[in-house]
């Protein structure tokens, strides 16, 4: 942690109000996946889901 030794109650204040402005004036932005991540997901998946399937009906499945 840094320690800064201020000089002066408003210079203090100034610090203080651009800190605080500076943590809450900004609001995260939610991500939203494009249509490419969302299709890799879906393949990756169903990929996953064709395999798991092939090994419970004995391997008829294969990849």
């Amino acid at each position: 942690m840094i320690i800064l030794k201020i000089k002066g109650k408003l210079t203090a204040t100034i610090l203080s109000a651009l800190l605080a402005f500076n943590v809450f004036a900004v609001e995260p932005a939610a991500f939203e996946p494009s249509v490419g991540q969302l299709h890799a997901y879906k393949a990756y998946h169903h990929a996953e889901y064709l395999k798991a399937t092939a090994k419970q009906a004995g391997g008829t499945n294969t990849l």
